[in-house]
């Protein structure tokens, strides 16, 4: 048996968001090859021709779009997996932005749409998720950052 035979996931139900693009796709696609059905998530119904192009349904690729940045939308989102294909086993939380500007100069409504997003929407996400998981007995939850964090005065 090989490492790759050992990390398949055939079967498990993962849930990307930031799926429509950068870190999420990429992520989507590798848990695709891996077996497992992915469901990709973002914003904006963009998601869906993403996920067609990894595949769509024939290669267990789907897509949900939905905010974050609210809580029960994150909520509606997971039932919704939960209902299509009957568990959740794995969250990657890749939704995220960048705002290049200098910390002296940002303004109230950027940080706050930046911390809604990188910040509550991975709690959210993680909230809504970690549920499911908790009555399944376990699965996986992997939060990405990204070096954009750190930013200069």
């Amino acid at each position: 048996m090989t490492l790759l035979d050992r990390l398949r996931l055939d079967g498990r139900v993962a849930l990307v968001t930031g799926g429509a693009g950068g870190i999420g796709r990429v992520i989507g696609e590798q848990l695709r090859d891996l077996g497992a059905i992915t469901v990709l998530a973002d914003r904006s119904d963009s998601v869906a021709a993403v996920a067609q192009s990894l595949g769509g349904t024939a290669r267990n690729v789907g897509a949900l779009a939905f905010d974050v940045t609210d809580s029960k939308s994150v909520d509606k989102a997971v039932a919704e997996i939960v209902l299509r294909h009957g568990k959740l086993d794995i969250l990657v939380a890749a939704a995220g932005i960048a705002y290049e500007e200098k910390s002296l100069d940002h303004s109230d409504e950027n940080w706050r749409r930046v911390m809604a997003i990188n910040v509550d929407g991975v709690f959210y996400c993680m909230r809504a998720a970690g549920r499911e998981l908790a009555k399944a007995g376990g699965g996986a939850i992997v939060a990405i950052s990204s070096i954009a964090g750190v930013t200069t005065v």
